[in-house]
């Protein structure tokens, strides 16, 4: 099927229209798939999906009028694209010339293009019945080229600084076999080499890692001169390969733009493969040019799975897991307290076997991490513990962990994948046998740079490795990894109380959703200008925080798209003359100075947050919260009425037109007389009618359901993760789901870390029955 990208002004909207009658036939018929911007839902990264759609496209249809040539985003980003596609016979493009403009002036190379009419006779000049046997005429001229293959689309583009490969390693035979691909892709490519020659290549790396004196591992893995281990490693993945497809795939570069080197911009490369000699080798010395590619910011992590899809966040004071002598053990646990100063009850230290059990089976740990000699027998302080049974142990934990790091002396684990199976995210296990100089260092920095400073687990060894690290180069080096994950998230560890904002995200995903779908139309309307907003709920829901939870939820959706001002404003408590007092508190508080003459449409231009061209202000003007708990009485219905018709004609008629506004208030309201003011709003909506406003209703606040308190212990707290299902389940016992009650027994435990403590409390209060 032919895929079409139609570009044109939003201006044009009624013109694009009644194109689309005539294409949207042939897509039934399975002839063609046209794209507009129309296609982009409520979350969607917008840029992200225009992009997408233009690397797919093999035609394109442009609707020109002066709206389309003034248009910044169409001018720097879409037509330079397809008017080089088209340059080269790559993509087809039929402009539609709707209006007069000077296209000629601006654009002369796609005023050149035939199309259907011309900057000089534009479809504008004809009768209505003319222009649509244009349209008809396209669409027969579609459907004609729709039959011809189309060129290969190119992958879309990904966020500089976002970029990754993934490297499969599979031997076949006497060969070996690598595919290329980028996350979540098919590969872009596949090639073969023989495997004779790789294994010659390697195995005096592998040789040495486990017989190597440490200063000749410390000379073989600084070097990065022809034929070291630097390059050899380089030359398996990508001698004799076609690198011109792999890193302009790798780095988003297409024709007609230079071809990308390796050391263009930072690169997460996967290598994955089945292979446990090939999984061993030190990836993280690659290099290339003389270039070391971990100080260009390479990040390197092998694993078994090709393209991982799963997700892993690890939280602040996790469970973890010590398995180590009391000295090497004890200094560990200090360092981890020295950044969880409240986390002594989630740091367990095991030094024997009966204590390493009663810890996994009571714990649940996130992260476990060993020291000990031997290697499929870990000496402790009681004897001998089988690494089988350890595995065994760990297997059979549901969660298990997410973290397991074996740094063994004196044995240089082969590869321990078997026993751990796929379940583990993330093993990392010591490859060499030379003997420890400093037993603490790498691990201890390893877990600064992982848990202290917030970042991935990969990323961090990664850290480590880089030039002026404290850290042994042959230890950090020669860690063998296995990363079965996709994306990581850690949160660092807290200064102070957690930002209460984080409580602003329990519940109310319903009301943000809507609100996040409202704004974007605003935003990209070019008729809205005004957006009146109206929460209403009971009691207890703490509505008197529900602008800031909508305001901050939207600023963080739209950060690339708009720049959102708060401003509260008092609502008149003398209401005799509402309409006048509305007037008055708005000047007072848009105006900086007492003596300012400026009129409201300037107050609100100067008010507005921002200049940048690229991103919409927005002011979001919130008059309080009225009833029960609020900071007014309830408003009348009347009132209501008035503060609706002040939003709609005075506040839309002084708007500038590039600015967007949005007015709140929220209601107070017991639940039986909700769908009584629900009734009224929808009344109110169809009596006003200013096009440049839009008044939208959101629906009542309820209680907190208990999944979704779930799922906000899990991703939004400082919860220990084995006690989020018991928590929620008591939480709603105790509270019946009650937005208020809720914060009042979370916000403490948050604040403090107390959360074994809240959980005993609530245990003693709803103990089951006997």
């Amino acid at each position: 099927m032919c895929s079409i990208f139609i570009s044109y002004s939003h201006v044009d909207d009624k013109q694009q229209a009644d194109l689309r009658r005539f294409l949207d036939p042939l897509g039934r018929k399975g002839l063609i798939k046209f794209w507009d911007d129309r296609k982009i839902q409520t979350g969607d990264d917008w840029k992200r999906e225009i992009d997408q759609a233009l690397a797919a496209t093999s035609m394109a249809v442009l609707l020109v009028t002066q709206n389309f040539l003034n248009s910044t985003f169409i001018a720097d980003e879409e037509l330079p694209y397809l008017l080089a596609k088209h340059k080269k016979h790559e993509i087809t493009i039929l402009p539609v010339f709707l209006d007069i403009s000077n296209v000629g002036l601006v654009q002369p190379d796609l005023a050149a293009i035939q199309g259907y009419g011309s900057p000089l006779e534009p479809l504008s000049k004809l009768k209505k019945l003319e222009r649509l046997e244009k349209f008809k005429a396209l669409s027969e001229r579609l459907a004609e080229l729709a039959q011809r293959p189309p060129p290969p689309p190119p992958p879309p583009p990904l966020d500089r600084g976002n970029y990754e490969l993934n490297v499969n390693l599979r031997r076949e035979g006497a060969k070996l076999m690598l595919a290329y691909r980028r996350p979540g892709e098919d590969p872009f490519l596949r090639c073969e080499c023989a495997w004779a020659e790789v294994e010659a290549s390697i195995r005096p790396i592998l040789n040495s890692l486990r017989t190597g004196a440490p200063q000749q591992l410390a000379n073989e893995l600084a070097a990065n001169a022809e034929k070291s281990w630097a390059w050899k490693l380089f030359e398996l993945l990508f001698k004799d390969k076609d690198l011109a497809t792999i890193f302009r795939a790798a780095f988003y570069q297409f024709d007609p733009a230079v071809m990308p080197n390796p050391v263009r911009a930072p690169l997460r490369l996967r290598i994955s493969s089945d292979d446990p000699e090939l999984a061993a080798l030190p990836w993280r010395i690659m290099a290339w040019d003389g270039h070391l590619l971990r100080e260009r910011r390479w990040v390197f992590a092998t694993g078994q799975n090709p393209d991982p899809v799963n997700d892993v966040s690890t939280l602040a004071s996790c469970e973890v897991l010590l398995i180590a002598e009391s000295g090497h053990g004890e200094m560990l646990k200090e360092s981890l307290l020295s950044l969880w100063p409240k986390a002594d009850a989630s740091i367990r230290l095991a030094t024997c076997s009966g204590e390493v059990q009663n810890a996994i089976l009571g714990q649940s740990p996130h992260l476990v991490y060993v020291h000990a000699q031997g290697s499929q027998g870990l000496r402790l302080s009681d004897g001998v513990l089988p690494l089988p049974k350890l595995a065994e142990w760990l297997n059979a934990q549901r969660p298990g962990p997410a973290v397991v790091m074996l740094y063994l002396e004196n044995c240089g684990l082969s590869d321990p994948r078997a026993l751990f199976g796929g379940s583990i995210p993330l093993l990392l296990w010591r490859t060499v046998t030379s003997p420890m100089r400093n037993p603490t260092a790498l691990p201890l920095a390893w877990l600064h740079a992982w848990l202290g400073e917030g970042r991935d687990p990969v990323d961090a060894l990664q850290q480590i490795c880089r030039e002026g690290s404290p850290v042994d180069a042959v230890e950090a080096l020669t860690l063998a990894v296995r990363a079965n994950y996709r994306h990581w998230r850690t949160d660092p560890p807290q200064e102070g109380p957690r930002n209460p904002a984080t409580l602003h995200r329990l519940d109310r995903d319903t009301q943000k959703a809507h609100v996040g779908k409202w704004l974007r139309e605003l935003i990209d309307s070019d008729r809205m200008r005004v957006m009146a907003l109206v929460p209403f709920g009971t009691a207890g829901n703490h509505l008197e925080k529900i602008h800031e939870q909508l305001c901050q939820y939207a600023e963080t959706d739209l950060h690339d798209r708009a720049k959102i001002k708060q401003i509260k404003l008092e609502f008149p408590e003398s209401r005799a003359d509402l309409r006048v007092e509305l007037e008055h508190e708005l000047r007072q508080q848009l105006q900086r100075e007492k003596t300012s003459q400026k009129s409201e449409r300037e107050l609100l231009q100067c008010a507005s947050p921002c200049d940048d061209p690229d991103r919409r202000s927005v002011l979001w003007l919130h008059w309080g919260v009225f009833g029960g708990t609020g900071n007014a009485p309830l408003l009348k219905l009347d009132e209501l009425n008035i503060w609706l018709n002040f939003i709609c004609e005075f506040v839309t008629h002084h708007c500038p037109e590039h600015i967007r506004i949005v007015c709140s208030l929220a209601l107070e309201t017991p639940d039986g007389e909700h769908s009584e003011l629900r009734e009224s709003l929808d009344d109110k909506d169809g009596e006003l009618t200013d096009n440049h406003f839009v008044l939208n209703i959101l629906e009542p606040v309820g209680n907190v359901e208990k999944h979704e308190l779930r799922k906000f212990l899990r991703e939004n707290s400082g919860c220990p993760p084995q006690l989020c299902v018991k928590l929620a389940d008591l939480l709603s016992k105790e509270t019946g789901g009650e937005f208020q009650q809720l914060v009042a027994l979370i916000e403490p435990a948050e604040k403090t870390g107390s959360w074994h403590s809240l959980l005993g409390q609530l245990q003693s209060r709803h103990k089951p029955p006997f």
